[in-house]
C-alpha cells in the first residue's frame, strides 16, 4: 500500500512538471507567433535617418502620384519605392528575440537606433521602425516597432531595402520613348554629320514571304559626305540602332552645377520621335574608361554612362550601310 501511494505521488508531481512544460511551452509559442503588422492608410511620405544623424536624413515624397526624393525633389525609382512601402505596409515578425535589448544592441545591429524608419501620411505618422542587421542567411532582419523595446526577428533583407541614400532611390532613368514613332535621327560627330529619316511611304509597305506579311522599315540617308555620300542604308541594322536609342538610363548623376568635361562633345545624337526632339551628347575620354560623361535635353543634371551606351551614340556610319 505505501509503495502504491508513493507511484501515486511521482505520477502526480510528474503530471505537474509535464504541465507546467507544456503551459511553458503555450505561453513561448504565442510569443514568437508569427505576425504581419499593416499600415493604417498608404504613406506618402518616408524618412530615412542613420542613427542621429537627421542632417543626413532621406526624405521621400509623394506628390501627384509621383515619388521624389531629397531636398532637390529628385524623381525618386518607383520600385525601390515600392519595395519599401510594401514592407511596411506587410511588415512580418516572425517572433521576439528579445523582451528588451538595450544593454545588447550592438548584437542586433541597433546601437544608436539602428536606421529610423518613418512612414507617414497627411503628417501623421502610421509606424516608425527602426532596422538593424541582417541575419546571417541574409533574408531575416532584426528590428523595433514604433518604438517598443522588444527586438523582433522580421522577414526580409530589411536592412538592405531601407539603408538608401539620394542617389541610390533617385531615378536612373533619362527618357524614354516609342521607337515606332522615330522619323528622324541626326548624328553630329568630328568625322562629320548624317541624318536618318524614315520613309512613311515605305515603311507602310509590305513584302509576301511565303504566307507570312512581313512590313519593312526603310530608311534613307542625306547630309552625308565623304564615302557616305549616295550609299544604301542596310535597314534592319538602322532599325535595330534606333531601338536601342530609344531607352536611356543613367549609370550616376553628377553633382548639381559639374560642368562639361570639353568645350564640345565627343559625339551628338538628336532623335526625333512622337513629335518631340531627344538630343544626348557623349563627350571623350580615356579609352579603357569604364564610365563616360553625358547630357541630355531631357535633364538638366550630366550623367554617366557605360562604354557600350557611349558606342551606341557614337555611331559609325559605316556600321549602319549595306555592305
Amino acid at each position: 500500500m505505501k509503495n502504491t501511494g508513493t507511484r501515486k505521488i511521482v505520477l502526480l508531481s510528474l503530471i505537474g512538471v509535464l504541465l507546467a512544460v507544456y503551459v511553458l511551452q503555450l505561453l513561448l509559442g504565442g510569443r514568437n507567433r508569427i505576425k504581419t503588422l499593416s499600415l493604417d492608410g498608404e504613406p506618402d511620405a518616408i524618412v530615412l535617418q542613420t542613427g542621429a544623424d537627421a542632417a543626413g536624413a532621406v526624405r521621400i515624397v509623394n506628390r501627384d502620384g509621383t515619388w521624389l526624393v531629397g531636398e532637390q525633389e529628385y524623381p525618386a525609382d518607383p520600385e525601390i519605392v515600392s519595395g519599401m512601402t510594401e514592407a511596411l505596409g506587410g511588415l512580418r515578425l516572425l517572433g521576439t528575440v528579445s523582451g528588451n535589448a538595450d544593454g545588447d544592441l550592438d548584437r542586433y545591429g541597433l546601437e544608436g537606433g539602428g536606421i529610423t524608419v518613418t512612414a507617414s501620411r497627411g503628417g501623421k505618422v502610421l509606424r516608425t521602425l527602426s532596422v538593424g542587421k541582417n541575419t546571417s542567411t541574409g533574408s531575416q532582419c532584426y528590428v523595433r516597432v514604433d518604438g517598443a523595446s522588444a527586438v523582433y526577428l522580421a522577414s526580409g533583407a530589411l536592412h538592405t531595402t531601407f539603408s538608401a541614400t539620394v542617389d541610390a532611390v533617385r531615378s536612373k532613368r533619362v527618357y524614354s520613348f516609342d521607337a515606332d514613332e522615330v522619323t528622324r535621327v541626326r548624328v553630329e560627330s568630328a568625322d562629320g554629320a548624317f541624318v536618318f529619316e524614315r520613309n512613311p511611304a515605305a515603311a507602310a509597305g509590305v513584302q509576301e514571304e511565303g504566307t507570312v506579311t512581313v512590313a519593312q522599315d526603310v530608311w534613307r540617308l542625306s547630309g552625308a559626305d565623304g564615302t557616305g555620300a549616295g550609299a544604301d542604308p542596310d535597314d534592319a541594322k538602322v532599325s535595330a540602332w534606333v531601338r536601342s536609342l530609344a531607352t536611356l538610363n543613367a549609370s550616376t548623376w553628377l553633382a548639381e552645377g559639374t560642368a562639361a568635361p570639353a568645350a564640345s562633345p565627343e559625339a551628338a545624337v538628336t532623335v526625333e520621335a512622337g513629335g518631340r526632339q531627344y538630343r544626348v551628347a557623349v563627350y571623350a575620354g580615356d579609352e579603357d574608361a569604364e564610365e563616360y560623361v553625358a547630357s541630355s535635353s531631357e535633364s538638366p543634371y550630366l550623367f554617366t554612362v557605360p562604354p557600350y551606351v557611349r558606342l551606341r551614340f557614337c555611331k559609325q556610319l559605316s556600321d549602319l550601310l549595306k555592305q
